[in-house]
């Protein structure tokens, strides 16, 4: 999983005024209405500023907020994201 562009979730934070988990996100298949942590914890989403009706989903937890990606198979807890040591 690769979360959007830096450019992306500036624009998002300035726009919303909150600050978006960079190392983590979390899976869309648990995060959904149809299940019961979609409801208790509802998924949003937030213009990308593209300018084409784009936009990126978001959820917050505990404070946090985290990108909301497909991952394949439902993971209740956020999804650390690993970095390459490559190009370092």
């Amino acid at each position: 999983m690769r979360l959007p562009s830096e450019e992306i979730l500036q624009f998002i934070e300035a726009n919303r005024h909150i600050t978006i988990c960079r190392d983590s996100f979390v899976s869309r298949e648990y995060y959904n209405p149809h299940h019961s942590e979609g409801k208790n914890n509802p998924v949003y989403y937030a213009n990308n500023g593209r300018g084409d009706g784009s936009q990126t989903m978001l959820v917050e937890l505990k404070g946090v907020i985290y990108v909301v990606d497909r991952t394949g198979k439902a993971h209740p807890e956020p999804i650390e994201i690993l970095r390459s040591g490559r190009g370092r």
